[in-house]
This record gives structure tokens, sequence and C-alpha cells, in this order.
């Protein structure tokens, strides 16, 4: 089982979600990367691991982070988005 969220947003075109797969019914570990685009073209990436979380508790650390970094770097983004991935629990 695996699964992909991936959260984009724009001054343009707004909010865009894509998903990809099951999402999990339980906690799991989720990749993720945190990315804004600066006014003058400069990229700025955050990688971030998260242990034994469920969906809804990825997608409020995310938020949070990307919101940190922006401010981080005064407010001034042209885009910003973000994205995890998990591969669920392996039963054992």
């Amino acid at each position: 089982m695996s699964f992909l969220i991936t959260y984009r947003l724009t001054g343009k075109k707004g909010a865009q979600v894509v998903t990809k797969g099951s999402k999990p019914n339980k906690p799991t570990d989720w990749r993720a990367s945190a990315w804004f685009i600066l006014p003058d073209g400069e990229k700025v990436t955050h990688s971030a691991n998260i242990q034994n979380s469920t969906f809804m508790q990825t997608v409020e650390y995310m938020h949070a982070l990307v919101d940190s970094l922006i401010t981080d770097h005064g407010r001034e983004v042209f885009e910003a988005g973000w994205m995890a991935s998990t591969h669920g629990r392996k039963i054992r």
C-alpha cells in the first residue's frame, strides 16, 4: 500500500491537491518535502521525515512547516507547495 499527496498553492490558480494511491487508515511514517519560489526565482526546499502520523496530522504538519518557512523568508513568495508519501506498515 502506498499513498502520495501533493499540495500546490499559486497566486493565479489557488490551491491544487493531487492524491494517488490508498490513504492509510492507521498512523504511519511519511517522507515529505516542502518548497517555495521567491519573486526573484530562487527555489527553497526543506525535507522532513514524519513518524507515526495519520493523514490529517501529516497535512497539518506540512502546512505549518510551509507557513514557518515562508515567514522566515519575509512572506514574499511567488508559489509554494509540499508533497508527502508513505508506503504503509508491513504486517508482521
